[in-house]
């Protein structure tokens, strides 16, 4: 089953809004929107940072979807999804680069010595947009890059917004180590609406996150 996922407490909800109403039309997907971290299972974001969303996706699985495209809340589509979709299913999953950003720069001691790199050979490593992912759990390698992603956020996720980028580090880290590809969202299916005329935008793009 595909699944559209997305997790929205506080003034957050009425983007979560906006993102379901904009699925209408666009994916025969069924849209999973959380709002409760009891739902999930999950820690506050104040206690660990982004442990909503792996907690959300499982949440999600547990309920049958094996398709699931992650979007966070002020996300919303712009496109039919049929391509989004179709993408996820031929190659496993899909991941964005976020350029500009290495990932050295938003990873704290804690995280660079577990995975085992310096800071330096961390700014060689591509560092991904956690804002929008997509996984086919038909895979068992996409299974097992999930569950360490799922497995590692109490201990990886917190640090200071400062230095660390919490669940999106440690994803980054877990695609190089397990030999994902990354692809840039704006010449294929995702963009920043704050990047509009600063980037080019490909006419395949589908989801916009921003904007009124």
């Amino acid at each position: 089953m595909r699944a559209v996922v997305s997790f929205a407490n506080g003034q957050y909800i009425s983007k979560m809004a906006r993102l379901e109403e904009s699925l209408k039309g666009k994916t025969d997907a069924v849209f999973m929107g959380f709002n409760s971290y009891d739902q999930i299972g999950c820690k506050p974001h104040n206690v660990i940072p982004y442990q909503f969303k792996p907690y959300a996706i499982q949440a999600a699985i547990d309920k049958g979807a094996d398709i699931v495209l992650w979007c966070d809340s002020p996300i919303h589509a712009v496109k039919d999804l049929s391509p989004v979709f179709e993408f996820i299913e031929e190659y496993g999953y899909m991941f964005f680069n976020n350029i500009g950003h290495p990932l050295g720069k938003w990873t704290n001691q804690k995280c660079l010595d577990w995975f085992g790199y310096t800071r330096e050979q961390a700014n060689e490593i591509m560092q991904i947009m956690a804002c929008c992912m997509g996984f086919d759990f038909r895979h068992e390698y996409v299974r097992n890059m999930f569950a360490d992603y799922h497995r590692l956020s109490d201990a990886l996720y917190p640090g200071p917004w400062s230095e660390h980028r919490h669940d999106q580090t440690v994803m980054s880290f877990l695609l190089y180590d397990h030999g994902f590809n990354i692809m840039t969202g704006h010449e294929t299916f995702f963009a920043y609406e704050e990047h509009r005329g600063i980037l080019p935008f490909a006419d395949s793009i589908a989801l916009i996150s921003g904007g009124s």
